[in-house]
């Protein structure tokens, strides 16, 4: 059979084999060791009679192992996510930039150079990447951990028009989860952002009407998203309203931040209100 099976099946054979007890040598002969050795990293693949047998050697049907890719691929996808705010956070630009050249996740790679864009020189990205992640995110109908994360990343990136109609999407088919604490969190974190663009742009009526959304839809009992959306409200009243009350609010969602022992959080929030508000007041 000439079907080959893709070599980034490897690293996750590899893990299942070691789970499982086997050697290298445990395929022989109708796989040699050196054969495996450079499909598990990634050098080479396997024609699917071979691959298919090496399975079943380990009691494991092709349905099967393609469960557990996925599975793996999901927790890669996870453990690369975690990186991305805490960098972010720091503001370790050099590190969001490791990210954004390394990664082999284009919308991965996508958001972290949003992310570095953010912290450093304030530019885009360029129109076919703003494009491309627009067409992937508004396609998007069962929202996950993964998909909410990219798009928090780069939601700043697009026009107005762009980022009211990926909000718009979030908000049709994310209404259903709004239950579920992380999510609700998540989305809350998504929209404060979009809701901090456009205070910058000066689009007072489009922020005013996603406050109002994300003030219904973030949970009572979530301090956390509460803060943020105390802080937004602080820079909407800054913008377009008293400017004294505004960075009294800012002052203060700033402080609520550290009592969470969040000091990262208030470190960051502080400086952005500072850099793209233009406020030159002690928060």
């Amino acid at each position: 059979m000439v079907t080959q099976v893709y070599s980034n099946y490897g690293d996750v054979f590899r893990t299942i084999r070691l789970q499982r007890g086997f050697k290298v040598t445990s395929f022989e002969p109708e796989l040699s060791k050196s054969a495996l050795s450079r499909f598990e990293k990634g050098e080479n693949s396997l024609a699917l009679d071979k691959f298919c047998q090496a399975l079943d050697k380990m009691k494991l049907t092709l349905t099967e192992f393609e469960g557990y890719a996925e599975d793996f691929r999901a927790s890669k996808h996870n453990e690369a996510l975690t990186q991305l705010y805490p960098l972010y956070y720091r503001q370790d630009d050099k590190a969001l930039k490791e990210l954004a050249d390394y990664s082999r996740d284009w919308s991965f790679a996508l958001a972290a150079k949003a992310l570095y864009h953010e912290l450093t020189d304030g530019e885009f990205l360029t129109k076919a990447e703003q494009s491309r992640l627009a067409a992937f995110l508004l396609e998007v109908v069962d929202w996950g951990t993964y998909e909410l994360t990219i798009l928090n990343a780069v939601i700043s990136q697009f026009s107005v028009g762009v980022m009211r109609l990926l909000l718009t999407n979030l908000q049709e088919t994310a209404a259903q989860h709004n239950q579920i604490f992380h999510f609700s969190r998540r989305v809350s974190q998504i929209y404060v952002k979009g809701i901090f663009t456009l205070i910058q742009e000066g689009e007072e009526k489009a922020a005013r009407e996603l406050l109002v959304y994300v003030e219904d839809f973030t949970k009572v009992d979530d301090l956390f998203s509460r803060a943020l959306i105390y802080y937004v409200e602080g820079c909407f009243g800054y913008r377009f309203g008293d400017k004294v009350a505004g960075v009294a609010q800012i002052r203060e969602a700033v402080h609520i931040f550290n009592l969470l022992e969040s000091e990262h959080h208030a470190d960051f929030l502080r400086e952005m209100a500072q850099r793209y508000l233009g406020i030159t007041e002690e928060l």
